[in-house]
């Protein structure tokens, strides 16, 4: 389902920018979004905070995988 003049809805930007995580998004899906970004002010605030929660995830991830082994962690230079 599309809005007016064929162009994706917030709803569907969305859905596909979470679904982005989770897999490869087809070239058509990332032009529906690109397209949508351009014109709406609320969906790139919404992607820029995707991206942000997942970076903000794998640097927890690689926080806590050096936290579990101190070996692969070189420790302070002095």
């Amino acid at each position: 389902m599309s809005g007016k003049f064929g162009l994706s809805t917030c709803k569907e930007v969305t859905h596909l920018v979470l679904q982005g995580e989770d897999r490869q998004l087809r070239m058509g899906e990332r032009v529906k979004i690109r397209m949508h970004l351009m014109i709406c002010k609320a969906c790139p605030i919404f992607a820029k905070q995707v991206a942000l929660m997942r970076k903000a995830s794998q640097r927890w991830r690689h926080y806590a995988e050096t936290a579990d082994n101190p070996e692969s962690d070189p420790g302070p230079k002095v």
